[in-house]
């Protein structure tokens, strides 16, 4: 019966980004769930001592970003580093949400 479960979980790799004011930042993120239909919610996981979970503190805000299978390149890029040390977005495109997060338009869908 475990096997059945596992199969049936959706695994994916993202890109949580937020702002303040022109401070930036990008992480990438594994643990991304739906909490509910109506309204559209989703819930990350990010701890408190990361740079992303301190900027989405101060704002409220955020996108995830969903990555394909061909995007591991994005998906260290956002990864390995920490945004209080190098500016992840430094030469890459991004757009702005309503909300005012960046959003990646080579993402498959935020």
């Amino acid at each position: 019966m475990q096997e059945v479960a596992f199969t049936a979980l959706v695994h994916g790799v993202y890109v949580v980004t937020t702002r303040v004011g022109e401070k930036i930042n990008g992480m990438t993120a594994a643990w991304v769930s739906q909490v509910s239909a109506k309204p559209l919610l989703v819930m990350v996981s990010i701890a408190s001592p990361r740079y992303s979970h301190t900027l989405i503190k101060e704002s409220g805000i955020f996108a995830v970003n969903v990555l394909t299978q061909d995007q591991a390149e994005l998906g260290k890029r956002f990864g390995f580093k920490s945004g209080r040390k190098i500016d992840k977005f430094a030469g890459l495109e991004y757009l702005t949400a309503a909300t005012g997060a960046p959003i990646l338009p080579q993402a498959y869908a935020y």
